[in-house]
């Protein structure tokens, strides 16, 4: 197998590709995996406060981590 710099699918249109996950995963085993794709695609990684209901329960800081990664793409 011939190794890619990126994959195929995902060669082109990377711009607009961006990962993330909660700030409190840092020591999460998915942290890394999550950071070393989106280096590899050359995508942006965010990070985002709270969990699953983050948008309910800090609005404010969450539409700010948008806001921040939304102007990073």
């Amino acid at each position: 197998m011939i190794p890619l710099e990126r994959p195929v699918a995902l060669a082109v249109g990377t711009d607009m590709i961006a990962l993330a996950e909660r700030a409190d995963l840092r020591h999460d085993p998915f942290h890394r995996p999550c950071t070393a794709i989106a280096a590899r695609l050359g995508a942006e990684f965010a990070e985002f406060p709270g969990g699953h209901l983050a948008p309910m329960e800090l609005p404010v800081l969450f539409a700010a981590g948008l806001r921040d990664l939304f102007g990073r793409l």
